[in-house]
């Protein structure tokens, strides 16, 4: 599989960022950056098992732009990624 590195706009909500400060105040997480860090992998992880064939079976490039297209309302940061 070809991987490209890519920028993707990423949208946290609110109620995530929340979370993701009792974590890191409970010690499960360093700093914020780490748990911001696992909830973009884990964001990620969604997407591949929500669009496997894309990945898998080299669907066409206008599917994969709509799988990006579907991940940006759901989860704001710049984040490097590999595609």
């Amino acid at each position: 599989m070809n991987r490209k590195k890519c920028f993707v706009d990423l949208k946290i909500p609110a109620e995530e960022v929340e979370n993701i400060d009792a974590l890191v105040r409970a010690g499960y997480y360093g700093c914020r950056s780490d748990a911001i860090r696992d909830v973009i992998k884990r964001g990620a992880a969604s997407v591949r098992a929500r669009y496997p064939a894309q990945y898998e079976y080299g669907v066409g490039e206008g599917a994969k732009v709509d799988a990006k297209r579907n991940l940006a309302p759901a989860l704001t940061a710049k984040v490097q990624a590999y595609i």
